[in-house]
């Protein structure tokens, strides 16, 4: 069995924290692999394959984990309408949000946030 794991350099390592950095500092940004591989000294597809190799996940998949939890630790403030979690989050519209949520907790976005007054378009 052939194995296909990278060998990774201390230079592969540190970059790595450095683009795993950026997407913790910033998850609403696009943070693509071919945006963060203008960060690294590796090439989009190189990128792509280590960050899988060394953190089980895929760039997107990590993105995706931090954007969800900067939008769950928002729901509590009353303050904040839902669009406006959604476009601070990334996410292109609510429903992308509420989608979002679904497919990350497996249940639907309303058992996170608290109750919101009726008259407001919140939850």
């Amino acid at each position: 069995m052939k194995d296909n794991s990278l060998k990774l350099s201390e230079v592969d390592l540190a970059d790595l924290a450095r683009v795993r950095q950026r997407i913790d500092d910033h998850p609403a940004a696009k943070n693509d692999h071919f945006e963060l591989a203008e960060i690294t000294l590796m090439g989009p597809n190189r990128l792509y394959l280590a960050f899988i190799q060394l953190y089980k996940v895929s760039i997107a998949e990590y993105r995706d984990t931090k954007r969800i939890e900067l939008a769950k630790s928002m729901l509590g403030d009353q303050n904040q309408t839902l669009p406006a979690i959604a476009e601070k989050c990334g996410y292109p519209s609510e429903e992308s949000l509420r989608n979002a949520f679904k497919k990350v907790y497996g249940r639907p976005l309303q058992v996170f946030a608290p109750a919101r007054d009726g008259k407001s378009k919140r939850i």
